[in-house]
């Protein structure tokens, strides 16, 4: 099976190790922004900021500029490690292509050229349905949250809000509405004792590689997809400071 990824530019551990699985599958990256256009920089920078609080926003602002000096000075440092996406994609010998976001005409002609089984998705951009129909074997998604009940953003927060004994990794197959495809797997993960919602944030960071190769394999055995039906359908966004006031005096610890 043929296996292409558009992400998110910025290349972290998890996207190291989902590229590293797919090693005989893959065959392109294409990247987009971090923000997606229909949000904006402005307003996603101001919720985050929100949701960091006075004490928090330094930190994040800081390990911002701590990955771009990575990423400009990391080569000199450390040459022929792969610091960027791209670089990443020369190491393994697959086609790379830089978009401006997912509704970029190039995005389509490349992907159309390439000729995917399957696209994996690792960045938070609506994608077009032209784009959608473009593999065989659709659009695989990765996802903080139960599906349907955790659909959007902040799925983690949200679900811990709400006193969830259980956050849920979930890979699903897109469609035209977020969060709505089908679910391929899912795999549930305890809320321990006094975790904040950054440290199951990053628990559930460290599960999800292994979630979506799986899956991969899954889609590529032909295996039927998981038949979860659930009741409700719930979209969440960006925290607002009355809704992280309501969290926190609840006991909610943030990080």
């Amino acid at each position: 099976m043929r296996v292409a990824v558009v992400s998110s530019d910025l290349l972290t551990s998890t996207k190291r190790a989902v590229i590293a699985g797919l090693h005989g599958r893959l065959i392109g990256i294409a990247t987009v922004p971090i923000v997606p256009r229909q949000v904006g920089m402005w307003r996603h920078l101001r919720s985050l900021a929100v949701y960091a609080g006075p004490r928090g926003w330094p930190r994040l602002a800081l390990d911002s500029l701590g990955g771009r000096l990575a990423r400009t000075f990391g080569p000199v440092i450390r040459p022929g490690w792969a610091w960027t996406l791209g670089g990443l994609a020369r190491s393994v010998g697959v086609s790379f292509l830089r978009t401006s976001g997912t509704d970029d005409p190039a995005l389509a002609r490349w992907l159309s050229e390439l000729k995917p089984d399957l696209i994996v998705s690792l960045q938070s951009h609506r994608v077009p349905q032209k784009l959608l129909a473009i593999p065989d074997r659709g659009w695989l998604n990765l996802h903080h949250g139960r599906l349907p009940d955790y659909r959007g953003v902040f799925s983690v927060f949200w679900a811990m809000s709400h006193r969830e004994p259980l956050l849920y990794v979930t890979a699903h197959l897109m469609s035209a509405e977020i969060d709505r495809g089908p679910v391929v797997i899912e795999r549930a993960v305890s809320v321990e004792a006094g975790a904040t919602v950054a440290d199951m944030e990053a628990r559930m960071w460290t599960a999800s590689p292994e979630i979506i190769l799986e899956a991969v394999c899954r889609i590529e055995s032909g295996a039927p997809l998981s038949e979860i039906v659930r009741e409700g359908d719930r979209y969440f966004t960006y925290p607002t400071r009355a809704d992280l006031r309501r969290a926190t005096s609840s006991g909610l610890r943030l990080r």
